[in-house]
């Protein structure tokens, strides 16, 4: 246990016997081993939250830690190799990639049938720099020119697909009369919705309040942008 979270196995025993309590950078490792926060602070509920990985999730970790497992027994030099296997699945969310696209035509976001692959995240950065629930994160690519250039073509969009509305001037993913599409949303008293694109050859649109909840679903908001250079 003390190798898992980060200490000296001293430290860890005086955790356990009481001596001393752990600090923030301890807890927060304890957390990404599974173990739910309030119970250790508490006593009270389960002792392990439920499984957050999809199944395939976790076979693909499962494969990837086999993989570096054998590499680092072939390497025994290399002190940094072990490093990486032992971060592989303590402290990292593995965020589901979909096989659809921002104005690539209709389709549900996290239709289950679309997970193509999953890619690996430090969840001190998703805490930290997101502040989002792991479980709603989703990865999608970006089709088209209408966001250029803040969005290009074959981008890779991190989307909070917690988020149903709009919260404020933010880029959203938004189904609109059945097309999946990634804009600039900025709500406006009353309701109304001004929906942008970043390119300046595409015309504006503007929802009222009943236009929105008729043709409209807010799918999440994107909350970070991978480009290949």
């Amino acid at each position: 246990m003390a190798k898992a979270v980060g200490c000296s196995r001293v430290s860890w025993e005086n955790y356990e016997g009481g001596k001393s309590a752990p600090g923030f950078a301890i807890v927060q490792a304890i957390g990404d081993l599974g173990i739910d926060l309030n119970w250790l602070a508490t006593g009270e509920g389960a002792m392990q939250r439920e499984p957050a990985m999809h199944a395939a999730a976790a076979e693909l970790y499962g494969t990837n830690r086999r993989r570096a497992e054998a590499a680092a027994e072939a390497r025994p030099d290399l002190d940094a190799l072990r490093r990486q296997v032992a971060a592989i699945g303590n402290g990292f969310v593995m965020v589901p990639r979909y096989d659809v696209e921002a104005s690539a035509g209709p389709g549900a976001l996290t239709s289950e049938e679309n997970v193509i692959d999953y890619m690996a995240f430090q969840a001190g950065w998703v805490r930290r720099a997101l502040g989002v629930d792991p479980n709603c994160l989703a990865l999608i690519s970006a089709k088209g020119d209408s966001m250029e250039p803040t969005i290009r073509a074959g981008d890779l969009l991190l989307i909070d697909t917690g988020v149903n509305q709009v919260e404020d001037d933010a880029i959203y993913i938004i189904v609109l009369d059945g097309h999946l599409m990634v804009k600039r949303l900025q709500r406006f008293i009353g309701g109304v919705v001004s929906v942008k694109s970043d390119n300046a050859a595409y015309v504006e649109q503007t929802l009222s309040a009943d236009e929105l909840a008729a043709y409209a679903v807010i799918a999440g908001r994107v909350r970070w942008i991978g480009r290949l250079t």
